[in-house]
């Protein structure tokens, strides 16, 4: 499951929620879709995480329908390329990627 944003003057889609959209609105609806699949843009390997974290951690950005979302990559790491396409999970308070089987 993933929730976003839109902004219920001009439509535009934000992941985290924002404040105020560009066109100066503040009413925004939420949005939740079963699967979200987007693709990675970008990525990073985090080998000295903050404490609590086991090394290493994949960080990266997805971009899903508009949006450039950033979140933690879960899956194997052999399979971690600009490109490959990913679900998009934050219905736990964090947002995750797994790649898509």
């Amino acid at each position: 499951m993933f929730r976003y944003y839109e902004c219920e003057k001009c439509g535009k889609k934000y992941f985290p929620r924002k404040i105020r959209c560009y066109c100066g609105s503040m009413s925004f609806k939420e949005v939740v879709v079963d699967k979200a699949i987007g693709s990675i843009s970008t990525y990073t390997v985090i080998l000295v995480p903050p404490k609590g974290f086991t090394p290493p951690i994949y960080i990266g950005i997805a971009e899903y329908d508009g949006m450039k979302i950033l979140g933690r990559y879960v899956g194997d790491p052999e399979r971690l390329k600009v490109g490959i396409k990913v679900e998009l999970h934050n219905d736990d308070g964090t947002t995750t990627f797994s790649p898509i089987e």
